[in-house]
């Protein structure tokens, strides 16, 4: 295998995109430090916006049932979203200092998978170029009245 070829398998095994052509101003919910009304406006943003699943799982996009974290309401959903965050976020902004990065978080729907929530982070450098580098960090779904959850960090 060549090292191109090396390297896309790496991206798409750990789910790095490019997204061309990306813009924040896109995105109705963004942010980059996770405070407590922050939080509250992603409650808010899941229960108007997560329409429910026809089924737990979506393999397809490698969201595994046996993967998956349950949450019986919003409450429950939060502070994992709150934990996953807050744990990329301290990897971050170390890293973006040094690599001068910008980067933002955003919660959206899945580009493919219907039905399916998204909060990522994307990376943008700081020297003008076209670059980004967009990874989830959380997938969400809701079946039967229950929030499922994949921490994509894992």
């Amino acid at each position: 295998m060549n090292r191109i070829q090396k390297i896309k398998s790496y991206f798409i095994k750990h789910e790095f995109y490019s997204w061309k052509g990306f813009d924040w101003n896109n995105f109705d919910l963004k942010f980059k430090v996770l405070d407590d009304e922050m939080l509250l406006d992603i409650g808010n943003y899941v229960k108007s916006n997560l329409g429910e699943s026809s089924q737990i799982a979506n393999n397809r996009h490698r969201l595994k049932e046996n993967l998956a974290v349950s949450c019986e309401s919003l409450d429950d959903l939060l502070p994992f979203v709150e934990k996953i965050v807050t744990m990329d976020y301290e990897q971050t902004l170390p890293e973006s200092i040094e690599y001068h990065w910008d980067f933002q978080y955003f919660i959206s729907e899945h580009e493919v998978c219907e039905n399916t929530l998204c909060i990522s982070n994307v990376l943008k450098s700081n020297n003008g170029s076209d670059g980004n580098c967009v990874y989830p960090l959380i997938s969400i779904r809701k079946y039967n009245n229950i929030y499922y959850c994949w921490n994509h960090l894992e």
